[in-house]
């Protein structure tokens, strides 16, 4: 499970991923928002194709923007955007970091 914050200084999830992969957003009163598979694909809740991917060094894809990463999350659990890059935009806390990560960049962020 891990838990996601929208900045590093927020003290409550904006989201949770469980460990069967599904995305939760905690501001729509636990609605599921998506999921991740085992292979790191991302789903939209609606959609049974893959909107993205996240690879096993953290960078996050969004097919709809093409073959360049989107943004990634490191190993200790900041999440950056491509864009900025240099101050991270969120934070994981828990398990499976990297997936957590991007389901922020994907799913949950506003």
């Amino acid at each position: 499970m891990g838990e996601i914050y929208d900045n590093i200084l927020s003290i409550r999830p904006i989201g949770i991923l469980e460990k069967d992969g599904l995305v939760y957003d905690a501001s729509l009163f636990g609605n599921v928002v998506g999921r991740i598979d085992e292979e790191g694909f991302i789903y939209n809740h609606t959609i049974n194709t893959p909107i993205g991917k996240v690879d096993t060094n953290g960078l996050v894809y969004d097919y709809s923007k093409g073959n360049f990463p989107i943004g990634y999350v490191d190993k200790n659990g900041f999440i950056y955007d491509s864009a900025f890059g240099v101050e991270p935009i969120g934070k994981i806390h828990g398990n499976d970091i990297f997936k957590s990560g991007a389901a922020y960049l994907l799913l949950l962020r506003k």
